[in-house]
């Protein structure tokens, strides 16, 4: 499967009837299936690189900041390197499927 910028994956399809995409217009419709898959995982993936970055930004941002009262300085920041390597993005949809899950207990 091609994106815009590069090759994503590939897709595996196996028709019941083997005659099926010798025809030009059923191949073509694959393909153009193919592309919209591609183009959606790739912007997915943009948009995980882009939250990434910007969970990255706010980290920094944090470790920068400079408290009024002196006597906390540097406590935050064990806690920022301890769970900033767990911060993962998680499309909408899966974080709604765990969090209905939750809800019912796992039903």
């Amino acid at each position: 499967m091609v994106g815009s910028q590069h090759n994503v994956g590939v897709l595996g399809v196996r028709p019941r009837d083997p005659q099926r995409f010798l025809d030009p217009e059923e191949r073509r419709l694959l393909e153009t299936c193919a592309s919209l898959v591609a183009l959606s995982l790739e912007r997915d993936q943009s948009l995980l690189e882009a939250n990434q970055a910007q969970v990255q930004i706010e980290a920094e941002q944090l470790r920068n900041v400079e408290p009024k009262n002196g006597s906390y300085v540097g406590v935050a920041q064990p806690l920022i390197d301890q769970l900033l390597p767990q911060v993962r993005f998680v499309p909408a949809k899966e974080f709604e499927g765990q969090l209905a899950s939750t809800k019912t207990g796992g039903h």
